[in-house]
């Protein structure tokens, strides 16, 4: 969504999504955004400025219903080739496990026994194959092991804090020209450590600096018209938060690999993504929103392991893709991590609890992400409305009482 007159932690990821109580309702909301002259371009958001081509050229509430899905009686998704993705599905903790299973039934019990859906699987050596899935004849290794050298040959150098290289293969320079065409051609390992979960993981940027001093000066506020007019008539509800507010007024000097890096990786990325689907004729990606419970506020946050974020996997943020998150169910497996001091004994960080089991008072959501290459938006509505249609997982929290149901919908 345009970010126009708002601003996010770093706009070129954090944006605002739809959020609507049917997949319908979010389909209609992205219509009524289309501007009858200017379409979905905002002259206040660069990013806006997309292709023609990738915008569709129907309503995108159409793929929301009957007639915008493959028609197949009783087996709406018959013909869609959906491919999981089991990078985003690793039992990494005890927390992960619960959810992760939870969402390996409902893509095969729903999408394809009972949806008709075609179910494709990637790879990743720490979940295991299932046999009644047929495997991806090229897989997200191996699109990056041909696409990263060539277009990101620097991205193999990156080192640890000891110094060693993140992605060592052994008995390979992993840093040379004749390792990387190897490596593309299939003919030499490829790192496990180095996945579309880990290019994920990219160093800091400097934009919110930028993107702030920006907003400021396009509101016209003659009062707070920039960071220190901004800091000098804030309250903040920390030191901490003063301190790093005012760290931020004095970033002056923008540049930073990190706004580099993402731009570079998104390039990259679409070009993996979109080779796996061809070669693999997928049509949408299937995997959990996350496999980790959300923490609860004031206490630790589940670490990051394996390259698993804490939150949700940002692939479509990170390449600027469609994605949908649907309701998948509940979860009461939760192991709430802990604090524990760090190796230095200087301060105390999170840390995963495996052994012991709470019980939460209210069942925790699970999510179901759907999501595919550039102007697929139509297909990742039409996959994600069959789902909800079929499971409606969906539950009001009591306090919001029950929907009123819309003209035809009862």
């Amino acid at each position: 969504m345009p970010y126009g007159g708002a601003i996010g932690a770093d706009p070129y990821l954090d944006r605002a999504g739809i959020q609507c109580r049917t997949v319908k309702d979010a389909a209609r909301v992205l219509d009524a955004l289309k501007d009858s002259t200017r379409g979905y371009f905002d002259p206040r958001d660069i990013y806006t400025a997309l292709p023609k081509g990738l915008i569709a050229n129907r309503p995108y509430a159409s793929f929301a219903t009957a007639a915008g899905t493959r028609t197949k009686p009783g087996k709406p998704l018959a013909g869609m080739r959906i491919g999981i993705v089991r990078e985003y599905m690793v039992k990494h903790a005890a927390n992960d496990a619960a959810m992760s299973d939870q969402v390996d039934v409902e893509i095969k019990k729903v999408l394809r026994d009972r949806l008709g859906g075609e179910l494709v699987e990637s790879f990743d050596p720490m979940y295991p194959d299932d046999p009644s899935i047929p495997n991806m004849t090229y897989n997200f290794q191996q699109a990056l092991a041909e696409i990263l050298p060539f277009h990101m040959p620097e991205y193999l150098r990156r080192s640890g804090a000891d110094g060693a290289l993140l992605y060592a293969v052994p008995d390979y320079d992993i840093t040379r020209r004749d390792y990387m065409v190897k490596a593309g051609e299939g003919q030499a390992p490829w790192s496990e450590k180095l996945n579309i979960r880990s290019v994920n993981n990219g160093p800091p940027s400097a934009s919110f600096a930028f993107n702030l001093a920006q907003y400021l000066l396009r509101r016209g506020d003659a009062r707070v018209k920039d960071w220190a007019s901004l800091n000098a008539n804030a309250k903040y509800y920390s030191a901490t938060r003063v301190a790093a507010m005012k760290n931020w007024e004095n970033k002056i000097d923008l540049v930073s690999d990190g706004i580099t890096r993402n731009i570079t990786m998104r390039e990259v990325m679409r070009l993996v993504i979109l080779k796996v689907m061809r070669q693999n004729q997928i049509d949408v990606f299937v995997n959990p929103t996350t496999t980790i419970p959300p923490a609860r506020i004031g206490y630790a946050n589940q670490p990051t392991v394996n390259d698993r974020p804490v939150g949700r996997f940002p692939t479509s943020a990170n390449v600027g893709i469609p994605e949908i998150t649907v309701p998948a169910g509940f979860n009461t497996i939760i192991y709430d991590p802990d604090y524990v001091l760090n190796a230095a004994r200087s301060s105390y960080i999170g840390a995963a609890n495996n052994d012991r089991r709470s019980t939460p008072e209210f069942p925790l959501p699970v999510g179901l992400s759907f999501w595919a290459g550039p102007g697929d938006e139509g297909v990742v509505i039409s996959a994600a409305a069959a789902y909800e249609a079929a499971t409606k997982h969906r539950a009001a929290p009591p306090a919001f009482g029950a929907p009123s149901p819309r003209k035809g919908e009862r």
